[in-house]
């Protein structure tokens, strides 16, 4: 979670949607907004990244 939350915020900011400072405010919404869990396998995994991205650019878009 923490790695996708990064990436889509780091685009955001790159592509201009959201200041520098912005990043960790997305990135830990992103995190608060999930209980964490240990995966028990890689769809979990995949599953769990592909949420934080979709939560992250949420939490962009009502920035």
């Amino acid at each position: 979670m923490l790695n996708a939350a990064n990436e889509i915020a780091v685009h955001a900011f790159l592509s201009g949607q959201i200041n520098f400072l912005e990043i960790p405010a997305v990135v830990e919404r992103t995190l608060d907004q999930h209980r964490a869990i240990t995966p028990s396998s890689l769809e979990e995994i995949i599953e769990i990244d592909g949420w934080a991205r979709t939560a992250a650019n949420k939490i962009i878009r009502n920035l």
